[in-house]
């Protein structure tokens, strides 16, 4: 009788345990933005690309692969995607939040 009384508080104390040990996120879904325009101009010690948005309102440094880069020439049309952490870390200079 024990034993089973055991196993009861046991299955009545493991929901509670497993709910608090993060199991279940709270971090918000992270939210991506794709952007078209050109390419304006390529940094070859840091393989950045600097690209005007296709409304020519916007200029944004991005950071991309080697591989990317030996690809990717001035004036090439390129789609972008991004999350909005990558775009402040890839800005240049740092500038107020993006207009999505």
């Amino acid at each position: 009788m024990k034993l089973l009384g055991s196993l009861l508080l046991l299955l009545l104390i493991i929901p509670v345990l497993v709910s608090g040990c993060g199991f279940t996120s709270d971090e918000p879904e992270v939210e991506y933005i794709q952007k078209t325009g050109v390419v304006k101009e390529r940094s070859e010690s840091n393989t950045r690309i600097l690209v005007e948005s296709e409304k020519k309102e916007e200029l944004y440094w991005f950071i991309i692969s080697e591989e990317e880069f030996r690809a990717i020439e001035t004036g090439d049309n390129v789609i972008v995607t991004y999350n909005r952490y990558q775009a402040w870390m890839t800005q240049d200079p740092p500038s107020e939040e993006l207009k999505v």
